[in-house]
């Protein structure tokens, strides 16, 4: 009976946070590659839908906020892009970041940092990859990231991504992982992605 009364006085405090869940610098990048002679410069790319994926590490938990330490990676598809002459089909983007975070009472890191790199498919283009920094919010239902591209293709310009997480198929996982002391591996969609002209 002492066994099933632990096991049972758990169960609040699981609902609970189930509640308030569903409520709710590594090094600095690589030389860019050198510009063709004659090519032309990117102006602007979109792209939407993909897949994209983050591992954090102590890991998102139910004991306040702690500094969190993470890296991804994800692509993006059905790119289109105004450069004369070019064209990108997808883009495959790697990225590493930190800030404070925790599961309660808002599960997220709502101020982090981020940088990586895009490497794109395509043809046309001057540098087959773009190199960002830039700030990033993550909440129960996905992230937002803005920064600045600061070398490579598309220098200059301003980027701007979204990514949706699969909340019902993730909320058991981030409840157990909550509780048990750090919820560490998100997987969800890429969105959107946009680099303005520089």
């Amino acid at each position: 009976m002492r066994g099933l009364r632990r096991r049972t006085a758990g169960l609040p405090a699981a609902a609970a946070l189930v509640g308030l869940l569903t409520a709710a610098a590594p090094p600095g990048p690589p030389a860019p590659a050198v510009r063709a002679a004659g090519a032309p410069a990117p102006a602007e790319v979109r792209c939407a839908g993909g897949v994209a994926g983050l591992s954090l590490q102590p890991g998102l938990s139910v004991v306040g906020d702690r500094q969190q330490s993470w890296s991804g990676s994800g692509l993006s598809t059905g790119c289109r892009t105004t450069t004369p002459g070019a064209q990108i089909f997808s883009v495959t983007a790697g990225f590493q970041g930190s800030g404070k975070g925790s599961c309660i009472p808002a599960f997220g890191i709502p101020n982090g940092a981020m940088h990586g790199t895009l490497t794109w498919d395509g043809i046309g283009l001057p540098d087959a990859q773009s190199y960002f920094v830039g700030t990033v919010k993550l909440t129960w239902t996905g992230v937002v990231f803005s920064g600045l591209i600061t070398q490579g293709a598309f220098t200059g310009g301003q980027v701007h991504a979204t990514a949706s997480w699969d909340v019902s198929g993730n909320i058991a996982t981030a409840v157990t992982g909550c509780l048990a002391g750090g919820y560490t591996n998100i997987t969800g969609t890429w969105d959107t992605l946009a680099v303005s002209a520089p």
